[in-house]
């Protein structure tokens, strides 16, 4: 037997993830054995350890197939299939094995409330709170991210920091600048 395609696997885990096996028998004179039942066994481990709640939703067994978001990011995991002819002699078997490495796809930032004017009369309300991690998107997001806020100036001098106005660091999702700090250039 043999996992068709590469030894190694690179995937993110938003991916649909289908391997397939090739298995045939083959006769003491080296011809292949025709119609000869065949059972398929994939096992998954992640590390050393057998995941046991990780199976196919392929109806085919010579195909491994998982939907997207089933496996960890950052994680290796070594996919293994073992063939066994059920109605031959002495029950022969082969195995195959590829390594399948789940990658990190990033954050998308959605940045709401910004580059707009502003009355120095109301507060200046920015949020990120619709960013999300790409490979976990059901993840609350103003709990499971770390936020960063910085500004710039446009006027009087471009480029200019103003992180004092929203203070040097501000973890929350959201932040606002209240109207008295605002000041008109």
């Amino acid at each position: 037997v043999t996992i068709v395609g590469p030894a190694k696997i690179e995937r993110l885990r938003w991916q649909e993830i289908k391997l397939t096996a090739a298995a045939s028998v083959p006769s003491c004179d080296g011809s292949e054995v025709p119609s000869v039942k065949l059972m398929y066994t994939w096992k998954v481990y992640k590390g050393l350890q057998y995941v046991r709640n990780i199976k196919s939703i392929s109806p085919d067994p010579r195909v491994f197939k998982l939907a997207p978001e089933t496996f960890d990011t950052d994680t290796s995991y070594y996919i293994y299939v073992e063939v066994v002819a059920t109605e031959v002699e002495g029950m022969p078997f082969s195995s195959a094995s590829t390594t399948l490495l789940i990658g990190r796809s990033g954050i998308k930032a959605e940045i709401s409330g910004g580059s707009r004017i502003v009355s120095s009369a109301e507060d200046l309300i920015v949020t990120a709170s619709e960013s999300f991690d790409i490979d976990y998107p059901d993840a609350d997001s103003t709990t499971n991210l770390n936020y960063k806020w910085s500004c710039r100036t446009v006027e009087p001098v471009y480029g200019d920091d103003c992180t004092n106005i929203i203070g040097i660091y501000n973890a929350s999702s959201t932040f606002i600048i209240q109207s008295e700090v605002i000041t008109l250039a």
